[in-house]
């Protein structure tokens, strides 16, 4: 019996682990990331056949500057410098060849909060947070059709949101180093033309697919959704939990 008695106890203080008390900290955050996107969207803008811009992986930085409040709360604010998207297609036929050749720089920026649940202990903190924020597209488009060359600028803004987890282990108290897993949804649907040259001198807006006679397709929408993961140096204030002395009953 007292055998019996003693193995439970054991066991409970086991999946007890150890007394912690949360340190509220603050912490910056720098790293790489990459994001998967589909690039069906750069299709439909070229007017080419479904599937022959493919999915493709695209780097960009990311800087988090955040808030541990407790063990199980932070907050955090976030901006992403990317993903940038260059797209070069040519056009020909069989009777001209080459008819036209066409270029797009596509750069993102995203500014985003995130409020968060954690479970963190002196060395480790785990994260899982709803971003919320506003995402800005900045392009440039050159177009050259039966040798008449014209390009414009691109702005756009949009909603932007996305869910993120992130593990991230504490070394030193104050060092950290994580690994980010995520999915973003960001779409621009209303692109605003700019700055037109050349045969583009009076570009109209919004903007419109490629089509045979200009840009006169479809009103353009830029997808910048997909999922990303990404890696990350902390720097932490202090551990945001530590271990409370067995005579500290404070909660």
């Amino acid at each position: 019996m007292k055998k019996t008695v003693f193995s439970a106890l054991l066991l409970a203080g086991l999946l007890a682990g150890p007394r912690l008390q949360a340190e509220p900290s603050l912490y910056l955050m720098g790293g790489v990331d990459e994001k998967v996107l589909a690039n069906q969207d750069a299709n439909n803008y070229f007017n080419l056949p479904s599937g022959q811009l493919g999915p493709q992986a695209y780097p960009s930085g990311v800087v988090h500057l955040g808030m541990q409040f407790s063990r199980w709360m932070a907050l955090e604010a976030s901006i992403n410098a990317g993903p940038v998207r260059d797209n070069d297609v040519t056009y020909e036929n069989s009777f001209f060849g080459t008819t036209r050749h066409v270029t797009t720089h596509w750069a993102l920026t995203t500014y985003s909060v995130t409020p968060a649940i954690t479970w963190a202990g002196p060395r480790y903190v785990n994260l899982l947070g709803l971003r919320l924020g506003q995402a800005n597209l900045a392009g440039h488009v050159d177009d050259s059709a039966y040798g008449a060359d014209g390009s414009y600028d691109q702005q756009a803004r949009a909603f932007d949101a996305g869910v993120i987890f992130r593990t991230s282990q504490i070394m030193l108290g104050h060092l950290s180093l994580g690994f980010e897993l995520g999915y973003d949804w960001t779409q621009f649907k209303d692109i605003q033309n700019s700055n037109g040259h050349g045969a583009y001198s009076s570009v109209g807006s919004p903007e419109h697919n490629v089509s045979d006679n200009g840009h006169n397709g479809d009103q353009t929408t830029i997808d910048f959704s997909g999922g990303h993961v990404a890696v990350v140096l902390g720097l932490w204030s202090n551990a945001p939990a530590r271990s409370r002395p067995v005579n500290d009953t404070a909660d």
